[in-house]
């Protein structure tokens, strides 16, 4: 299961099956992975998913690996999230809630990519499948479609 989302306001956020690799199709926007050399996979860094003190999913943290400037720059132009420092990439799913530090530590090393479409809109995925079904059927019904 991966996490699909369009950094638009509101966030657009959808599941897929499976990796999807270089291309995602969705909504009318075709995505095309951010890459540094065409013909290897991108690895972003690790993440985290952001909880609350009661344990939702309320978001995630991208910690970015050495040498992907390029897709920091790629990221700061959607005007969505934010940074913490040059690393640290926050994007909440959820307005208005409190994170739990302690509970938000997952430093999953699965797959992270970014994908931007010909108007410029950039999207993340990241690997879903340590979400509790819960947590994937609460942020499904935040989709705008």
């Amino acid at each position: 299961m991966y996490l699909f989302t369009v950094l638009s306001d509101p966030l657009d956020i959808e599941f897929l099956a499976s990796d999807p690799g270089d291309f995602v199709r969705s909504g009318d926007r075709d995505f095309r992975e951010v890459k540094l050399d065409p013909n290897a996979f991108l690895f972003l860094g690790f993440y985290d998913w952001l909880r609350t003190a009661t344990g939702d999913v309320v978001g995630v943290q991208l910690i970015f690996h050495h040498g992907r400037d390029h897709v920091r720059e790629v990221l700061r132009s959607a005007c969505v999230g934010g940074f913490d420092g040059p690393h640290f990439f926050r994007l909440l799913f959820v307005d208005g809630v409190e994170i739990d530090e302690d509970r938000s530590v997952d430093q999953e090393f699965s797959t992270s990519r970014c994908y931007r479409a010909c108007d410029e809109t950039v999207a993340l995925v990241f690997e879903a499948s340590e979400l509790a079904e819960s947590d994937i059927r609460r942020l499904a019904r935040r989709s705008s479609r």
